[in-house]
């Protein structure tokens, strides 16, 4: 049986994060890395030039909406697997519906990349104990106070500090509807302020 040479392309807008990925995946028989960019133009132009097989995507600073960027991408590139790995979590649910493979946090061990890669290249699901812990906690939340799944991806952002219009452009969602969002979860949660609504949402995630 031949060994696969998987050809990964890796996205940060980080150059530290970028040589410590680029010498993990390639630290794998399997795995080559085809091409880095730091941002989403610079994605599409490698995608257009290199041939690849994974994208390793980290959904911050690539100069859009992660939601439009992974929507473009898996529209202008249906064989290519897509492997979040990033720091941010909240947008995983959204991200693996729309076809992402792997998703993985940045704090996790490395280990976790290589097997999502490998994976991604198999058309297998592949996430780290972190987002699968998030999304039993997600879930949970959902069915026990009955929050819509738009809601609660509101909520999470609320709780990361983001405003209205910031909210607005991560979901790629009108302002007006990113605010109707937010009365709808007062009402639903009895909560009068942002404040208690951020509250509310960490002592129930969380258990602070």
């Amino acid at each position: 049986m031949s060994i696969p040479d998987i050809r990964v392309i890796i996205a940060d807008d980080h150059p530290v994060v970028c040589d410590g990925l680029e010498a993990t995946l390639n630290s794998s028989p399997y795995i080559t890395v085809a091409g880095i960019a730091a941002n989403f133009i610079e994605v599409l132009t490698l995608l257009e030039t290199v041939h690849s097989d994974v994208l390793v995507l980290d959904i911050c600073g690539m100069g859009g909406a992660p939601l439009t960027l992974v929507t473009r991408i898996r529209r202008e590139y249906p064989d290519l697997a897509i492997v979040v790995f990033s720091s941010s979590i909240d947008l995983a649910p959204e991200l693996l519906q729309m076809g992402v493979y792997g998703y993985v946090i940045k704090e996790e061990l490395s280990m976790q990349l290589i097997a999502a890669v490998c994976a991604a290249y198999a058309r297998q699901p592949y996430l780290s104990p972190t987002v699968e812990e998030h999304l039993l906690r997600t879930d949970a939340l959902h069915r026990q106070y009955a929050l819509a799944p738009q809601e609660l991806k509101v909520l999470q952002l609320l709780s990361n500090g983001l405003g209205t219009s910031a909210i607005a452009e991560e979901l790629s969602i009108d302002p007006r509807s990113a605010q109707n969002y937010i009365t709808t979860l007062r009402r639903k949660t009895g909560c009068q302020e942002r404040t208690q609504l951020v509250e509310w949402y960490r002592q129930i995630y969380y258990g602070q």
